[in-house]
């Protein structure tokens, strides 16, 4: 009887962990939404593009390998490594309007360097504060 306890309450506990790390990983999700940089005009875009690169290229160890109008692509980071890779796309969402998706990640298990989560919001925190000239 009590080791059956004892097997129900740590099934207990896993599970609401889940529910735990679930609920975290939507407010980021919900975080990174709300903050995803947009443009309204052609020149709005045109400044905010030219940050993303400039932020990539300072932010991010890897070069740069694919640098067009609406892509932004560095090298993968080598087996095991800390480095931050990116790749940057503008998306039209209709009638001349524009995001800007920044996805970054490294190959390492533990974790990137810097933290690709915090790169992401930096990323998305400096497109944000772009005013058009």
């Amino acid at each position: 009887m009590r080791f059956s306890l004892v097997i129900v309450v740590t099934i207990f506990f896993l599970l609401s962990g889940c529910a735990d790390n679930r609920e975290f990983i939507q407010e980021r999700a919900l975080k990174l939404a709300q903050t995803t940089p947009h443009c309204y005009t052609d020149q709005e875009c045109k400044d905010k593009w030219n940050a993303a690169k400039a932020w990539v290229e300072k932010n991010c160890p890897m070069e740069i390998i694919i640098a067009t109008d609406s892509t932004i692509e560095t090298a993968k980071s080598p087996p095991k490594s800390s480095s931050l890779s990116a790749v940057v796309s503008k998306e039209t969402f209709g009638g001349g309007k524009y995001k800007f998706i920044i996805k970054t990640w490294c190959d390492n298990a533990v974790g990137c360097t810097p933290d690709a989560y915090n790169s992401t919001l930096n990323f998305n925190d400096y497109l944000n504060a772009v005013v058009a000239k």
